[in-house]
């Protein structure tokens, strides 16, 4: 959309959205189906997870998490991209088990052992959210506390 700027070496992914005045900068890659709400700005080389749904104004410096909703500054998870993942057509099963993940990865406990508790997840998104995890080089997106 008008004056979005998309810096050098990022990587977009299918069907993403990009509103007005976004900025990235550059080796930023973007996953498949990722909405950026109106002046998101996005630090150089953070990776932005598939249907993850970035707040108007959102500052990024960090990964942002498949599937959720990330808002602010800096930016913080504010919850599971329900209407997003709904459109997208996950059924509930698939959408309960996201949410077991996601109360597991912001419960207490170190980050290993919250690992390893959502591996045993029989859901491809919870295992992708698992490997965004794991490959995620600038740390990712917390909730707010």
């Amino acid at each position: 959309m008008a004056n979005a700027h998309v810096a050098h070496d990022c990587i977009l992914g299918d069907s993403i959205i990009m509103a007005n005045g976004v900025l990235l900068g550059g080796h930023v890659t973007i996953e498949d189906r990722a909405f950026l709400s109106g002046v998101v700005t996005v630090h150089q080389f953070c990776h932005i997870g598939t249907l993850a749904m970035l707040g108007a104004s959102a500052r990024i410096n960090q990964d942002c998490l498949p599937y959720m909703i990330i808002d602010g500054a800096p930016g913080r998870v504010r919850g599971l991209n329900l209407i997003g993942l709904k459109r997208a057509g996950f059924n509930s099963k698939d959408i309960s088990l996201l949410k077991q993940a996601m109360k597991i990865l912001f419960g207490h406990g170190n980050l290993a052992d919250k690992i390893v508790e959502m591996k045993k997840s029989s859901s491809q998104e919870v295992q992708h959210l698992v490997d965004f995890i794991q490959a995620s080089d600038r740390g990712f997106t917390h909730k707010s506390r």
